[in-house]
């Protein structure tokens, strides 16, 4: 990772082709309560993304270090969407069925209600006239 150390900031680049927007700014996200999060793309490689990590008041923490824990929580967020994605199918399925189960559930409860006492509780004998 080539990166630039300013005082206590660090700029680095991540390559888009490996990491999505998305999963970028998520892990960007996690950082904002620590560190003032700059992104921008380098506008002679579009591919690239620049971030720019700087320390809050009263966060002790060395550069290279912020980088590392960065690109750390970037990989574990990378892997997290390829599973999710491995794993749609299955989620969805689960869901219906969990849905379907409870559509099931009060169905039976609305049939219940629409019983009357009086219709069901007679006596055998008084039935047999």
């Amino acid at each position: 990772m080539n990166y630039i150390i300013k005082d206590e900031t660090i700029v680095f680049t991540i390559n888009c082709n490996i990491y999505n927007r998305d999963t970028i700014m998520k892990v960007a996200y996690h950082f904002i309560d620590r560190y003032y999060v700059y992104l921008d793309y380098i506008s002679e490689q579009p591919e690239y993304m620049q971030i720019e990590l700087s320390p809050k008041k009263g966060v002790h923490s060395k550069a290279v270090e912020a980088a590392g824990e960065f690109m750390n929580e970037l990989l574990n967020q990378n892997l997290r969407v390829g599973i999710e994605k491995k794993t749609e199918s299955v989620r969805e399925l689960v869901l219906a069925r969990a849905l379907y189960t409870s559509y099931l559930d009060e169905a039976e409860d609305e049939e219940e209600a629409n019983y009357n006492i009086n219709s069901i509780a007679k006596d055998w004998f008084d039935g047999a006239s």
